[in-house]
């Protein structure tokens, strides 16, 4: 009986050790190097409405909206309407800041870094005007968790 229990013990410890092992496999497959993933996304324009960003307080801060009431709270119309998102689908990306001279937005780029965590990346171009110059950029992107983590990350340079 006891080389029976001994047997048996060895097959239940032989199939977890399987069970753990291929368990592990399926955890680790993916970005195994935590490299970065550039995620895509459209801009989101006000251009050729009579709205405008609104409430915004410049401070190089991303604003994640996921509904359209949210996003009621930072434009304002004089007429007509601003173009629709499906926030079923979609999160609009609302960063915005503020340098102290004429600028341009050159570049955006948005990385996945983890499941929940993104970068973005805004190069802002300078002149040596001595105008502040508030900017914008909005992105729509596929639908992103409600805990997601985005850090910005922005980078100005001269003309």
């Amino acid at each position: 009986m006891k080389k029976f229990v001994c047997l048996l013990n060895n097959k239940i410890f032989k199939h977890a050790a399987i069970m753990l092992l291929l368990a592990g496999s399926f955890v680790s497959c993916g970005n195994e190097n935590n490299d970065p993933v550039e995620t895509p996304f459209t801009e989101y324009s006000l251009a050729g409405t009579f709205c405008q960003w609104t409430n915004l307080n410049y401070d190089d801060k991303i604003i994640v909206i996921n509904s359209n009431e949210k996003l009621a709270s930072y434009i304002n119309c004089l007429e007509g309407n601003y173009p629709e998102i499906d926030f079923l689908k979609y999160t609009l990306l609302l960063a915005n800041g503020i340098v102290p001279n004429g600028c341009i937005i050159k570049k955006c780029l948005l990385q996945q870094l983890s499941i929940n965590g993104y970068k973005l990346d805004i190069e802002i171009l300078t002149d040596i005007s001595e105008i502040m110059c508030p900017w914008v950029m909005a992105l729509i992107v596929n639908k992103l968790k409600e805990e997601s983590n985005i850090e910005l990350k922005i980078i100005v340079k001269q003309l």
